[in-house]
């Protein structure tokens, strides 16, 4: 069970079956459900869903954890992907996923049945300043120094703010 941090009367409940039917939602305090298991073709598999969490600064992001890994929903469960999703991931991928935490606001943690725990950063948005004389994180306070680094920690839906300045960084290759 997952509520949603800023509105308790949205709620997303799990449970397990090997059936397409795993995940539902209710918004108005458990009065109506509705399936959010999400439209083909970003549909979740019909797989055990373990553990639902929400992120704690954009609600409209859900994460599940199954016995396939993590799927992560950018709006509420309509659509579903598997997250990240790019090549040389690190991630609980084809694993359980028992459960699902936050560690603050800022790092996702899964537990695996049989893998360890592994952490990510989900990341509401990212930040490049050229100015800036560290290297970064993409933080507000301490923003990447080059455009290169915030696409390679872009995940999908995750916007990048770029301080205005001149750039020769070179050819640069966004995705989606």
């Amino acid at each position: 069970i997952a509520i949603n941090p800023s509105n308790n009367a949205e709620v997303v409940v799990t449970f397990g079956g090997y059936l397409n039917d795993c995940v539902w939602m209710t918004t108005n305090g458990g009065l109506n459900w509705a399936r959010r298991t999400g439209t083909a073709p970003d549909t979740l598999p019909a797989i055990q869903v373990n553990t639902v969490r929400y992120h704690p600064l954009n609600t409209n992001w859900v994460y599940v954890g199954t016995d396939l890994g993590v799927f992560a929903s950018e709006d509420k469960g309509l659509t579903w992907n598997i997250t990240p999703g790019f090549a040389g991931n690190d991630g609980p991928v084809n694993v359980e996923v028992d459960e699902l935490f936050w560690q603050g606001n800022e790092f996702l943690i899964a537990a695996t049945h049989g893998r360890g725990m592994f952490r990510t950063r989900p990341r509401v948005s990212l930040h490049v300043d050229l100015a800036n004389p560290n290297p970064g994180d993409g933080t507000p306070i301490n923003p990447y120094r080059l455009l290169q680094d915030a696409i390679n920690a872009q995940g999908n839906g995750t916007p990048i703010f770029i301080k205005s300045g001149t750039y020769q960084q070179g050819g640069l290759i966004f995705y989606r």
